[in-house]
């Protein structure tokens, strides 16, 4: 992968995307180039079985997942719903609108009712949406009305991100799941200042307005597997988010280690420090 776009203090954001990507993971022994691929490579698996499946069971998985653990806050809650399900018997591959109607799915999703997050409510709402469409359906009107109230959406009180996070991983890879990682990222190397349409940064929107502008005026022309990045800011948020994740590279987190990192000379924070 290469990129040419010009230079901005020797160095630019754009012809250092290729660093981040293959920067190597020292707790994974992986590049974030590899993530990135595996995690594109299940997106457009899942956007493809979208299209001959009705009701794909690892769609329907995701939708479960989000709606119990909140996009992802409660990643333990997602570990004990699983652990419970094997428990009583019952296989999340088997999952599919009936399945999600049992009595014994019921049973086990009571146990994970709170009197913030009712799982049974957004499970019946995400049913009676559904109705006889197929998933492709639903999740195409979800992606319509990402700019606007979507009634159905609040139902199931996904959130913003959940709902981008979905969009992303079924193949809408104009979408961007923003989270701290990618704001702290995208102020620190000054993407957010320069693209920015309001520079609000307590608005998401703002966040992925600029990552959006970047890739299509840093980025044109560069190539990632199959995708042009141009128009795939959900590709190169990927890599963001490995780079900054405590849990991954933990390079750019909430204590930017900037002597380690392979963006510093394009990076307006890292330049000054």
């Amino acid at each position: 992968m290469s990129v040419d776009s010009g230079p901005r203090n020797g160095k630019t954001l754009g012809l250092s995307i290729s660093r981040l990507l293959d920067y190597q993971l020292p707790k994974q022994d992986q590049t974030i180039r590899e993530l990135v691929i595996r995690d594109l490579d299940g997106a457009l698996t899942k956007s493809k079985e979208l299209k001959t499946v009705k009701y794909p069971s690892s769609v329907l998985t995701q939708i479960l997942e989000l709606m119990i653990s909140r996009s992802y806050f409660r990643k333990n809650r997602i570990k004990k719903f699983k652990k419970r399900l094997k428990q009583v018997g019952l296989d999340l591959s088997q999952i599919s609108p009936e399945t999600l109607g049992d009595s014994q799915w019921n049973n086990v999703l009571n146990e994970f009712n709170t009197p913030r997050s009712n799982i049974i409510r957004k499970v019946d709402s995400f049913l009676a949406q559904l109705g006889d469409r197929s998933l492709l359906e639903w999740v195409q009107d979800r992606y319509n009305m990402r700019a606007k109230r979507d009634p159905f959406l609040k139902e199931i009180m996904f959130g913003e991100k959940g709902v981008d996070l979905l969009l992303r991983d079924c193949g809408y890879f104009d979408r961007i799941p923003i989270d701290i990682h990618e704001q702290r990222f995208l102020v620190r190397t000054g993407v957010f200042q320069r693209y920015s349409e309001r520079g609000d940064p307590l608005r998401k929107a703002d966040f992925h307005h600029a990552l959006t502008a970047f890739c299509r005026n840093e980025l044109e022309g560069v190539k990632f597997e199959s995708l042009s990045l141009e128009g795939a800011p959900g590709v190169v948020d990927w890599a963001i988010w490995y780079f900054c994740a405590k849990e991954w590279g933990d390079i750019c987190g909430e204590r930017p280690r900037c002597n380690m990192c392979p963006l510093v000379e394009a990076c307006e924070f890292g330049s000054s420090h």
